[in-house]
């Protein structure tokens, strides 16, 4: 049995059939400006992408009334390009890890979560949320297990909720970890009540099912695979790795339009994460499935942002299809949370949780009894009148009866 530290482990962005580490050149080192290999999406591919919007499984989301409003979502990914239809702020970041998203992997995936509503009909899955842009690996820069944990632990200073990483490092099967500052990082996540969503990535030289996929095998975080977006029956695309633990989740890990790295407009592509950083590729890859099942996290973390990251997970799963894994968006957020109180509700009026911040509705079972009706407030006055008026009798009749019994001095008695 082989043994990895984290640092020795590349990080591979999630394109189908890639699996190319994002190693540092000269150039690319010194590269402080970038052309994005975007393309432009036309008229035709915004009306394909609302069309397939309306047929997927995320579809019937604005019904549920949760937008993700007040949850703060960590990309930990190549970066987020400034967009008008993208609610985010930045974390102040370190070299080599303070560039632009060159390539738009990061805004691609922060768009299936975060995208704002336009006149075209498309939006994100939450699209309420505040992206908190945390950059790993933009292009030409080495990203390692190591340097993600210290990422995830820069999310969590920063206040995020929910964290996604559309990042892997595949290693052959049976390796084990020595443990470093994403274990440590993971553990202080789950403590914070924060949940991690990973993609399971792709196959792609030296990376097949037999592997073990990092950070998405860390038990508790969730592990996204991908279907491809014409499957009718959720099947697995054939270029994503199946999880080799039972509790993955599936989503569409094709996105047909995003948000685009050149600052404006949507796009149909991102760049190559090697070479040219002007080369276009499609979005599509387990990076944009997981980003449909953090989005989900987003709308019942407004929903219940008192539930354990464990009980989230179990009603993801539990939700999800049976067979595939795959999972619906609307339906999960739509179904009640077990075992958990009342959901935020807009219509509720609310009482401010002076722990957490968290708005709970109150309810008619929650409300302080009503112990007297009026007509029970005058039952009970007549019988302290009743009780005065027994007590002045019972005073007189006791002074009248000491004044035939005393003769002597007060105290003494015959």
């Amino acid at each position: 049995m082989s043994l990895h530290t984290g640092s020795a482990l590349l990080l591979t962005t999630l394109l189908t059939g890639a699996g190319i580490a994002l190693t540092p050149s000269p150039d690319a080192v010194a590269q402080t400006t970038c052309t994005p290999g975007v393309t432009p999406a036309s008229p035709a591919d915004i009306a394909t992408a609302t069309a397939a919007f309306a047929d997927s499984p995320s579809a019937g989301l604005s019904d549920t009334g949760a937008t993700g409003a007040g949850v703060t979502v960590a990309i930990i990914d190549t970066g987020i390009t400034t967009h008008p239809r993208l609610n985010h702020r930045d974390v102040e970041a370190s070299a080599p890890f303070d560039r632009p998203d060159c390539g738009g992997h990061g805004t691609a995936v922060a768009s299936v979560i975060g995208l704002q509503p336009g006149d075209d009909g498309l939006r994100g899955i939450a699209p309420g949320v505040q992206l908190l842009d945390v950059p790993q690996a933009p292009h030409g820069v080495t990203a390692t297990l190591e340097t993600v944990g210290a990422a995830v632990n820069t999310a969590l200073d920063a206040g995020a909720d929910v964290i996604n990483i559309s990042l892997t490092a595949c290693v052959p099967g049976g390796s084990r970890l020595q443990p470093g500052t994403l274990d440590a990082a993971l553990a202080r996540a789950e403590e914070q009540g924060v949940v991690v969503v990973a993609a399971a990535g792709n196959h792609s030289a030296g990376c097949d099912d037999t592997a073990d996929v990092y950070p998405a095998a860390f038990p508790t975080v969730i592990s996204v695979t991908a279907t491809e977006a014409t499957s009718s029956t959720g099947e697995l695309a054939p270029w994503a790795l199946h999880p080799k633990r039972p509790d993955y989740l599936a989503a569409i890990g094709t996105a047909a339009v995003a948000a685009s790295a050149l600052g404006s407009g949507l796009t149909t592509t991102m760049s190559a994460p090697t070479g040219s950083a002007t080369e276009p590729v499609p979005l599509v890859g387990t990076s944009f499935a997981a980003p449909v099942v953090t989005g989900t996290v987003a709308l019942l973390k407004q929903l219940y942002p008192q539930a354990s990251p464990a009980a989230l997970r179990a009603h993801l799963l539990s939700t999800a299809d049976p067979t595939t894994h795959t999972i619906h968006p609307a339906r999960t957020v739509a179904t009640a949370l077990a075992d958990a109180p009342t959901p935020v509700s807009d219509t509720t009026d609310p009482a401010t949780d002076s722990v957490s911040g968290a708005v709970t509705p109150i309810s008619a079972e929650t409300a302080p009894p009503r112990l007297y009706t009026r007509a029970g407030w005058i039952v009970v006055a007549l019988l302290l009148y009743a009780v005065v008026a027994l007590s002045v009798v019972g005073i007189r009749t006791g002074r009248a009866a000491a004044s035939a019994v005393s003769t002597g001095p007060s105290g003494n008695r015959r």
